[in-house]
């Protein structure tokens, strides 16, 4: 094979691979956060970086790094060991009802601020990849309100020794600027940073199992108390509350 020949075939081996490093990506908005999902099919990948523009594009250059996310981070590893479960995964809000990730799927959540209203696409490339297609790409049409902000979602219920407790996270804002957030959802990250803050709720005793609703899904803006206790990082690990 002449040396043009080889070269052209290397190039298109190497661009097909970057193309589709990760598929099937899609994307919504719900309760004040855009959440962008998909299809890991790199094992090997410990690092996806997202990136969103006003308008389409197809190389990373021309787009806004957004989220630079470690596989323990897209993976939910935290909530796996929290768990201490291997085959759990995410639980995300859509339009429809509730979405459990599957595992060999990754998840970038972005908090929506007056600035970020509209429609922007978001791609999803392996950390030092570029090419943007659009099998890695999707638009979102996001919208902000107050009436609707982030919220914590409960991911996972089991019990210890007979004592029930259910295991929350909730998607933090990452902005190097604190004033650039919502006024309803402190700035608990910096900038491309997509930390979640995973915690527990114990119930006291085995006689109190009939009060068990007190762990559905609840506001983290809920009061003003819980919010500086999250904008502190204190639910960064798992904890134990009672719930008399």
């Amino acid at each position: 094979m002449k040396r043009s020949n080889l070269l052209f075939v290397l190039g298109f081996v190497l661009m097909s691979s970057t193309a589709f490093a990760q598929a099937n990506v899609r994307g919504w908005c719900k309760n004040g956060q855009v959440w962008i999902v998909w299809q890991v099919t790199h094992a090997d990948s410990p690092q996806y970086a997202i990136y969103a523009n006003r308008t389409s594009f197809a190389n990373t250059r021309n787009a806004t790094l957004i989220g630079r996310l470690f596989w323990q981070e897209w993976s939910g590893l935290r909530l796996k060991d929290t768990a201490r479960s291997d085959t759990v995964t995410y639980k995300i809000p859509t339009d429809t009802g509730d979405y459990r990730l599957r595992l060999n799927e990754g998840l970038f959540v972005g908090t929506v601020t007056p600035a970020d209203a509209g429609t922007r696409f978001f791609a999803v490339v392996r950390w030092g990849d570029s090419l943007v297609t659009a099998n890695n790409r999707v638009s979102v049409t996001a919208t902000y309100s107050r009436n609707e902000p982030p919220m914590c979602y409960e991911q996972y219920r089991g019990a210890n020794l007979g004592y029930p407790f259910a295991i929350f996270n909730m998607w933090a804002d990452g902005r190097d600027n604190d004033g650039a957030g919502r006024p309803d959802f402190p700035v608990m990250a910096t900038d491309t940073r997509m930390a979640h803050r995973i915690f527990s709720l114990w119930q006291r005793n085995k006689a109190a199992h009939h009060r068990g609703h007190c762990l559905q899904r609840f506001s983290c803006t809920a009061a003003a108390e819980q919010r500086e206790n999250l904008a502190r990082g204190h639910f960064y690990r798992p904890m134990r509350l009672s719930l008399a």
